[in-house]
């Protein structure tokens, strides 16, 4: 009797000894996959990102249009935010399509249509975008709307917020774009500056909590 309660307990050391192994293993992988950022698909890169967009009108940019050179009284300045249908309404013309073009191409494409509609044989259109902003929220010292600039990044976007709070995960930004999600490790972007990518007029950063 005391020989099989001997290679009973025997039997249970292995057995509990057996899954300390397999939980350490299984937490020594998850660990690893949240210290390296690691997901289905590559972390976006510099070089990954479309380039030119930025200059591109997107829905809620303001637009200044200014003409000129009619002697009527449609010189004058004009600013109009882009809706969501991304058109612009001027007089005498219909609504123009502003959304994805830049600056230029909307000025060109206003002017073509004042003269193709008949109503001037010399008009001169100039373009501009005002102020555009991002937007931060969660984990930073300091949420809320800040000024877009062209240089502006993910690292640059965060310091600007006052950096991360003491509770934060930096290792899974995430950034809503016109609705597609980009998820970001700042972690590898402090080390290498090719993760470091740029932040769009209208992004809207969420910096969530850690878990540890």
């Amino acid at each position: 009797m005391t020989k099989f309660l001997q290679h009973l307990a025997i039997h249970d050391s292995r057995s509990t000894l057996l899954a300390i192994c397999c939980l350490a293993l299984f937490a020594l992988a998850g660990c690893s996959n949240f210290l390296t950022g690691s997901t289905a698909e590559s972390p976006p890169t510099v070089d990954k990102m479309e380039k030119g967009v930025e200059n591109r009108i997107r829905a809620g940019d303001e637009v200044s249009v200014r003409i000129t050179g009619t002697a009527t009284t449609l010189d004058n300045s004009y600013a109009e935010a882009i809706a969501e249908t991304g058109e612009i309404s001027l007089p005498y013309v219909n609504q123009i399509k502003a959304l994805d073009k830049t600056p230029q191409e909307l000025a060109a494409d206003i002017k073509k249509a004042y003269i193709d509609g008949g109503f001037f044989r010399v008009i001169n259109v100039t373009c501009s975008l005002k102020d555009r902003f991002f937007y931060i929220r969660g984990e930073v010292k300091n949420s809320g709307r800040y000024l877009w600039s062209t240089d502006m990044t993910i690292l640059k976007a965060i310091t600007t917020a006052g950096g991360f709070t003491d509770f934060a995960n930096p290792r899974d930004v995430r950034i809503d774009r016109r609705g597609q999600l980009i998820k970001i490790n700042c972690s590898l972007a402090y080390s290498d500056p090719k993760y470091d990518i740029p932040i769009l007029p209208s992004d809207s950063i969420t910096i969530p909590r850690s878990i540890f």
